[in-house]
């Protein structure tokens, strides 16, 4: 009895075929929300008990820890419940559990609150009433996909105390109750709704799965029925179905290709390869309707396939794959080929065959000549139709016996007169008709125009005559030039042979082809080994083995060529031999031919180089000893003229303080004549010391602040004497807008402007 309420309960109304299912997606729906009701009502349910605390204390306290830790343990166990990873007969039990369970829980809380009911105040009755109701109506909420569990927790949270409060409490109390009350049942008719839909859905569910699974089932029967087969993408262009029809293409299951790119499928059954134009038109990520496209299926054979491409979208309009649909089209195509092949051959003949047709009737009248004939010839047919076929127009064929012995003619040919009064060229093949009692009719045939046929006849005898006499033209010049080729080729040979350096040409292999007898002569290795048809490697080798060359195989002063003649560059290497000769070996790249090698000794060259080194060697000595000796002449210069002005200011002062005193006139002109001479010198010697400064690179500009003005007025002022000697005048004039500070060297200023005044005053 237990296992059949248990049954009763856990399938809660859902068809037999989609009960497990119904279980579970009511397990998944309870997850989200029952958590919820039990944290929220074990939170709440410990406010309102707080409510009693002076009423109850020790009964109110066990309440308030006992409500949120039960809320908490349920919280926890929904959150960590994973609905996935059980089968039907947990999901029942699990249901089952949850109304057995969750009913336990609403009624102990609903006789919690009618014992603090009856012992409470009519507010604190008010406050159970309220959270009652709450609980009552959450808790159904929660297990709103599942009917027994919701009807069960409503009806025992909300309904034993409501009825109570309607006996005991007050006016606005039974009027607060009643209204919760009434709303239970409205609560449990949506609440009955929500598990109504869930279950509709499923089986809703189940019945497109059903369907779409019957409609996969026909889809692949008819795939495996047809000559036609379909694949689809995903938004990563990889395959995610296949029809099993491809494998005849492939040679693979489609198990084997879902997965794969595209590209990867495709690309490798498409003639000219992956880079072909029909790999791009396989591979098209745009909309593609009725191409044609060739595979080559496993086995070998070539089909053609009429192929279309259609995208996927989603609803938001982004690509999310793409569907193609390929049709045999190799039996149409075929029969198409041979259809236009037959019609192309039909034209060829009817082209070149029969550029028209006639009859004529028994009396050898014309009776019908095709518009063809006045297309090509520009024949009046009019003019010619109901005329009798001439035999006499036809001079070289014996046509007038054909026609009075009823025989068949072909390719006669007759000349007529165009438009233009041109001759016309007509090529006639006919037979004769008769009719079913064996009489003659007439005759029916065809006609062309050979009008170009014997102009091109005629021009091609001329051109054959021409061509006689240029074939004999181009004989003799042919000999004439080769004989002139085989002259140049001896010369060269000759050439070759005198020049001054050895030469050798190579393949691109790196055998001798030419070499002439001077590579030989000065190379100190065997000539055998300079023959043509032999490698240019053992030289090479034997040549490094002897210690000719800076390389220590024949491989790298190889490799060093290549890299420098790939480049467009000439490849230069030394051969040093025993005997003391020195040979210069350069190789230049032919165009995709080989390369050639020059040997020139290049021994008394390089003597002479090593000659001029030692010599600037020694030049280089002399002229650091040469500029040390400069060098200390200057340093000498300065230190000279240096000690030799230090006195000399001294006297240079002497004397203008002697000046300041009271002398005679005779001592005075004497005194004055001291300070010119000296001032003099040391003009002189401050010459000297910048000469020297100069040569010893010492010499250094200052940067100070100046006046422009007093020190050219300096200089005027120290040159007045020597002008006056000469009877000159000198004058300074300073522009009045110019100003008069500025940064620089003063005393070189003055030393310039002293020269040069000086100078003028001398040479005037």
């Amino acid at each position: 009895m237990f296992d059949k309420l248990k049954h009763r309960v856990a399938n809660s109304g859902a068809p037999a075929h989609v009960a497990a299912r119904v279980r579970r997606r009511q397990l998944t729906e309870m997850k989200r929300m029952v958590p919820l009701i039990h944290l929220s009502s074990g939170v709440c349910g410990a406010f309102v008990v707080a409510a009693f605390l002076e009423t109850t204390r020790s009964f109110a306290l066990a309440c308030m820890v006992l409500m949120p830790v039960i809320g908490l343990m349920r919280t926890v166990h929904w959150a960590r419940l994973d609905v996935d990873a059980m089968d039907d007969h947990e999901t029942a039990d699990k249901l089952f559990v949850s109304w057995f369970l969750g009913g336990a829980l609403a009624a102990f809380t609903s006789l919690i609150g009618l014992y603090l009911g009856y012992i409470g105040t009519d507010e604190q009755r008010l406050l159970l009433a309220l959270f009652l109701g709450y609980l009552g109506l959450g808790s159904g909420m929660s297990y709103a996909t599942f009917k027994p569990a919701s009807r069960i927790t409503l009806i025992a949270a909300m309904v034993p105390y409501l009825i109570f409060m309607i006996g005991v409490a007050d006016t606005v109390g039974r009027g607060i109750a009643v209204i919760i009350l009434f709303a239970g049942p409205l609560a449990l008719r949506n609440y009955s709704r929500i598990a109504d839909f869930l279950i509709e859905g499923v089986i809703q569910e189940h019945d497109i799965e059903v369907r779409s699974k019957h409609a996969q089932d026909q889809m692949r029967a008819y795939m495996l029925m047809a000559s036609d087969w379909a694949w689809e993408t995903n938004s990563e262009d990889r395959l995610t179905y296949i029809s099993p029809k491809a494998e005849e293409v492939f040679g693979q299951p489609p198990s084997f290709l879902i997965g794969k790119t595209r590209k990867e499928v495709f690309s490798a059954y498409v003639p000219y390869g992956p880079g072909s134009a029909a790999a791009a038109l396989l591979c098209s990520q745009d909309e593609i309707k009725d191409a044609s496209v060739e595979l080559i299926q496993s086995d070998g054979v070539t089909r053609h396939y009429r192929i279309s491409i259609t995208p996927s979208y989603d609803a938001s309009g982004r690509v999310t794959g793409f569907r193609g649909w390929n049709s045999d089209i190799t039996e149409i195509s075929v029969s198409q080929a041979a259809l236009a092949e037959s019609e192309q051959r039909y034209r060829d003949f009817v082209d070149s065959a029969a550029d028209w047709v006639w009859e004529c009737d028994a009396k050898l009248n014309y009776s019908y000549i095709s518009e063809r004939a006045a297309e090509l010839t520009e024949i009046d047919l009019e003019a010619v139709l109901g005329s009798r076929i001439n035999p006499e127009a036809y001079p070289n064929d014996d046509l007038a016996g054909a026609l009075d012995a009823l025989r068949a003619f072909k390719n006669v040919v007759w000349e007529m007169r165009g438009a233009d009064d041109q001759p016309i060229y007509i090529s006639q093949s006919g037979k004769p008709v008769y009719d079913a009692t064996g009489a003659f009719i007439g005759y029916r045939g065809v006609a062309r125009d050979v009008t170009e046929e014997m102009r091109a006849r005629r021009d091609a005898q001329e051109a054959r005559d021409a061509l006689s006499e240029t074939n004999a033209q181009l004989e003799f010049l042919i000999r004439e030039r080769t004989e002139d080729l085989e002259q140049k080729t001896a010369d060269l040979s000759e050439i070759i042979e005198n020049m001054a350096e050895g030469l050798v040409v190579l393949s691109y292999d790196l055998e001798i082809e030419l070499a002439n007898s001077k590579v030989a002569s000065g190379s100190e290795l065997p000539a055998e080994l300079w023959e043509p048809g032999n490698s240019i490697m053992p030289l090479l080798q034997m040549g490094i083995d002897r210690g000719y060359y800076e390389y220590d195989a024949a491989d790298e002063y190889i490799a060093d060529s290549f890299r420098q003649t790939s480049q467009g560059n000439s490849f230069v290497a030394i051969r040093r031999q025993t005997d003391g000769r020195i040979i210069r070996e350069t190789t230049q790249a032919r165009e995709h031919l080989g390369y050639v090698v020059t040997y020139t000794d290049v021994t008394q060259l390089i003597r002479r180089e090593e000659e001029l080194s030692n010599l600037s060697e020694e030049l280089m000595e002399s002229r650091d000893a040469a500029e040390a000796a400069s060098r200390s002449k200057s340093e000498f210069l300065a230190n000279m003229s240096h000690e030799i002005r230090t006195p000399m200011n001294g006297v240079v002062g002497m004397a203008s303080l002697l000046l300041d005193t009271a002398l005679t006139s005779k001592q005075r002109e004497m005194a004055e004549v001291i300070v010119r001479s000296g001032d003099n010198l040391l003009t002189i010697i401050n010459d000297i010391l910048d000469f020297s400064r100069l040569e010893a690179g010492k010499l250094r500009l200052e940067k100070t602040p100046f006046d422009l003005q007093n020190a050219v007025e300096d200089v005027t002022s120290l040159l007045s004497m020597r002008v006056q000697e000469k009877g000159l005048e000198l004058m300074v004039r300073y522009q009045p807008d110019l100003r008069t500070a500025f940064i620089g060297d003063a005393g070189r200023i003055r030393q310039v402007v002293t020269n040069l005044v000086g100078n003028a005053v001398k040479f005037t």
